[in-house]
């Protein structure tokens, strides 16, 4: 059984109970899970406390090595990375080592001493996502213009406006530029290096911007539209007004990338004549993927580079750390991104009658299949606040 709710208030605790969490937010990939297990011990016992990881758990764009640590004395702590519940027959952790994790991985554990119960279990994911979660498009089998040229080399084809011979000088341009985070390589001088008039198909994955670099010519090209196709086969239209590549315009969601210096003539000399490249963003639909962009149907509507990018929200965190209590504990979910937070509780959950958002649990079972747990959404006003809660079954 799978109780959905919107978190608004404290989760109160009173058996063992593994609560897991999804932060999801407007333009933002969903968070990673966070998971913990409150656990209380009837054997008179103590109860070994339950492992940390340290960085949190969240999302990173490098590898990270992660550490475990335990406050029992002489506690050993085993782990997994393969999505089960940890024993002692798992991997052992020796003290002072850490694990490396170079890609999204959920890293489970316990902590194990003498004369303690077995700590509850510590399940933190780390989503690695590289260059921010940004990719760039391979334009290579779209490439059909001439926009890059070397001196003593004039472009083909008209070159980069496809009327003049004119064209980026790629000593001034540079073989790449940065934009929103993502390092973009340019295409081949003295080749085919540009687009326009194009449809192309994006690499798939949870990206929720789109991003081109390119530039209009013979004036600003004005109202261009580009056409996302979704792999839902529903559709989303940008309009996007783009300044000539001589003179910048500022128009609204345009930035300019780089500035060369000068450019090649179509007699292929070099002219001390100033250019821009400018960058697009435009924000994809969250939670669908995006399979293609069809470019302005305008050859005086160039690109020289597209991609894909943004970055997941942030994982939420459990206040009082899980682990094992003595008595009753209010559980509080926290998010550090301007979102809203999804709040799952595992197993068999069940409303308390008298007090909304008063969630108990009577087990520590862990859902073992993710892909089927249940979800609702909370619009959080700022990080820490409490909406209203609503719950369903």
């Amino acid at each position: 059984m799978c109780i959905r709710d919107r978190y608004s208030t404290p989760i109160a605790v009173s058996a063992s109970t593994t609560i897991q969490a999804i932060a999801v937010a407007s333009n933002y990939n969903n968070s990673a899970i966070a998971a913990g297990t409150y656990f209380f011990g009837s054997s008179g016992i103590p109860t070994a406390a339950t492992p940390t990881f340290s960085p949190a758990p969240g999302s990173y764009n490098s590898a990270q090595s992660v550490t475990l640590s335990d406050t029992t004395p002489g506690a050993t702590i085993y782990y997994t990375t393969n999505g089960t519940m940890p024993t002692t027959g798992s991997s052992e952790l020796t003290p002072g080592s850490s694990i490396t994790v170079s890609a999204t991985t959920t890293i489970e554990a316990i902590a194990v001493a003498g004369g303690y119960a077995n700590s509850a279990a510590a399940s933190g994911t780390y989503t690695i996502t590289a260059s921010s979660g940004s990719t760039m498009v391979n334009l290579a089998s779209y490439y059909n213009m001439y926009g890059i040229a070397t001196s003593g080399n004039p472009a083909e084809d008209g070159g980069f406006d496809g009327k003049s011979g004119d064209a980026y000088n790629s000593s001034s341009l540079g073989a790449s530029a940065t934009y929103q985070g993502l390092t973009f390589t340019f295409g081949p001088a003295n080749a085919l290096d540009g687009v326009s008039s194009e449809t192309v198909a994006l690499p798939a994955g949870s990206y929720t911007q789109l991003y081109l670099l390119g530039a209009g010519s013979y004036g600003a090209q004005t109202n261009q539209s580009f056409l996302v196709t979704y792999t839902d086969g529903s559709t989303s239209t940008f309009t996007q007004t783009l300044s000539d590549w001589w003179s910048s315009q500022g128009y609204t969601g345009e930035t300019v990338v780089v500035s060369p210096a000068n450019i090649i003539l179509s007699n292929g000399t070099v002219d001390a004549q100033p250019v821009h490249v400018y960058g697009y963003t435009f924000n994809l639909v969250a939670g669908k993927t995006a399979a293609s962009v069809k470019l302005p149907s305008n050859r005086q509507a160039a690109f020289l580079a597209i991609g894909l990018g943004g970055a997941p929200a942030a994982t939420p965190t459990f206040s009082p750390a899980p682990g094992s209590y003595s008595s009753a504990q209010t559980v509080t979910p926290v998010s550090y991104t301007h979102l809203d937070v999804y709040k799952r509780q595992a197993h068999t959950v069940s409303m308390a009658s008298s007090t909304m958002g008063s969630l108990r649990s009577s087990t520590s079972t862990m859902i073992p299949d993710l892909a089927r747990s249940c979800r609702v959404s909370a619009s959080y006003l700022r990080p820490r606040i409490s909406p209203a809660i609503t719950a369903s079954s």
